[in-house]
This record gives C-alpha cells, sequence and structure tokens, in this order.
C-alpha cells in the first residue's frame, strides 16, 4: 500500500500544482514516508473517535490530546522539510494530507465506518435511511482546530 499511495502522490497533477515549498520534496521517499505515516494517523485520529448525534447529524469527537500529538507530527514534517513560511508550508502538508489520509484506512477499517441508518419508521422495503461515511472527516474545521493547536492563524 504505502508504495502505491507514494506513487500515486509522485504522479498527481493536481498535488504538484498546488505545492510550491513541498513541490521537490513529493519525489523524496524519506519525505513520503513521513508524510504517508501522518495520513495515517489522520485516519486513525478519525477512526477511533468518539461518534456522537448531533441535531440528527452523526459527527466524530477526537480527543484535544489525539489533536495535539497531530500538531506535533505537523510541526515535525514542517520544521524539517521547510524552513520558511510555517502557514504556507501548514497549508500545503494540509492540503497533501486532506486528499490522501482517506486512502490508508484498510478495506475493513473502511467498511467498519460506512454503511446506512435506517430510519425508524415502521416496517421498510428496500433501502430507506441515511447514508453515513464516519471516515471522512470535515477537514475544514479539522484543519482550524490544528491551526489553533500550531498557533498558526
Amino acid at each position: 500500500m504505502v508504495e502505491d499511495l507514494k506513487t500515486t502522490i509522485k504522479n498527481d497533477e493536481d498535488i504538484l500544482a498546488n505545492l510550491d515549498i513541498f513541490k521537490e520534496k513529493v519525489s523524496n521517499d524519506e519525505f513520503l514516508n513521513e508524510v504517508i505515516y501522518l495520513c495515517r494517523e489522520v485516519y486513525l485520529a478519525q477512526y477511533n473517535g468518539e461518534t456522537a448525534t448531533d441535531d440528527g447529524k452523526l459527527s466524530v469527537f477526537i480527543p484535544d490530546e489525539t489533536m495535539n500529538d497531530l500538531a506535533t507530527k505537523f510541526i515535525d514534517i514542517i520544521s524539517k522539510y521547510a524552513s520558511i513560511d510555517t502557514e504556507k508550508a501548514f497549508s500545503e502538508l494540509s492540503f497533501i494530507i486532506a486528499k490522501y489520509y482517506i486512502m490508508t484506512a484498510t478495506k475493513e477499517e473502511y467498511e467498519s465506518r460506512s454503511g446506512v441508518l435506517k430510519a425508524s419508521t415502521g416496517q421498510q422495503i428496500g433501502l430507506f435511511g441515511t447514508l453515513y461515511n464516519r471516515n471522512l472527516i470535515e477537514w475544514e474545521s479539522f484543519e482550524s482546530y490544528l491551526r489553533s493547536k500550531i498557533n498558526i492563524s
């Protein structure tokens, strides 16, 4: 999986077109290993988060301790590979992670966090209910909270 994902990222024209600071790093195996590891950590944070229902919508709560750990890992990669413009480096790294974290899920993990929540309206014929996918992170909120942990505005 890791080698396939590395190849996918290296050849992703959308990624390459949106990177400045990390554009040349995408061909570096050590950099990609660290990014893929961070993708996996982000996915596992979502996967292991506590599921809750808020106004009929499913959401996942990721504990502060986990968010602090992810913030540290973001900072470590940025410090190692981008010594200038932390804001832009964070945005670029976040762009890569947002696009690829879901690809680190195993088939079993992915399937266990998605399905149909059936409506409670008596007898049903066919498939009725709400399709849910707890594998997906509401990225804008996640990124904003992560920025606050790193102290990037």
